[in-house]
């Protein structure tokens, strides 16, 4: 019994050393991963900073980023690049592109069931069909984005969706859908602390009935 005790202990000690020529290209292969993913989420970080300011730039980072992450084949890198590069391309006026690049990035989160990346690709198709004016499938996908992030908890991309509901309801001059709309996403944001996109609630609120005043207006002069 002591002998069979110093043979294991002997064992366990060489274990490492026995090891770790069969899992140095292994895990030689898994850091070298590890540090392209961090690469890629580094390129995607500087690309949703820069999207507002200098979309040109958010787009050139998106595609790099998308580039690695096919050639890496990592897939949820790859559906959140897209997601870079349709916002990109909705913020320079390129809409069908934009809408083209959303259905790419929903179709990979839904192969590698990321339904955060999928709520989102929900909301970034619904808000390309709103620019190009096709509100029933604005609110289509818009509802279905709202849904799914409800259901998961994602309450963040649940107030997005329904804000971006009431900016289709204003458009469509139903005023009333779209403050309850707003005021629902509010709600949300007011919970979960979202001071940054509260703002932008309380300011689409204040527009809602400066554009229904305006409409009122117009309609009774003509």
């Amino acid at each position: 019994m002591f002998v069979k005790k110093i043979i294991l202990f002997y064992l366990l000690i060489q274990l490492p050393t026995l090891a770790s020529g069969m899992s140095q290209s292994f895990d030689n292969g898994l850091i070298w991963r590890l540090r392209d993913t961090v690469k890629i989420n580094a390129i995607l970080d500087s690309g949703w900073k820069a999207t507002y300011s200098y979309s040109m730039v958010a787009l050139k980072l998106a595609k790099e980023a998308t580039f690695k992450s096919i050639e890496l084949k990592w897939d949820k890198g790859a559906a959140k690049a897209l997601l870079l590069e349709a916002k990109a391309h909705d913020l320079l006026g390129n809409f069908k592109e934009a809408l083209q690049i959303s259905f790419q990035a929903l179709t990979i989160s839904r192969r590698i069931s990321d339904r955060i990346s999928e709520a989102n690709s929900l909301r970034q198709i619904g808000g390309m069909y709103e620019a190009l004016c096709d509100y029933p499938a604005a609110i289509q996908y818009l509802q279905s984005s709202y849904l799914l992030s409800k259901r998961i908890g994602y309450l963040k991309g649940a107030a997005s969706a329904l804000s971006d509901l009431g900016l289709v309801y204003k458009w469509k001059l139903d005023f009333k859908k779209a403050l309850e709309y707003n005021l629902k996403s509010i709600a949300i944001k007011v919970k979960i602390g979202d001071r940054k996109n509260l703002a932008n609630s309380y300011s689409n609120v204040a527009d809602i009935f400066l554009t229904k005043m305006t409409t009122i207006e117009q309609l009774n002069i003509s």
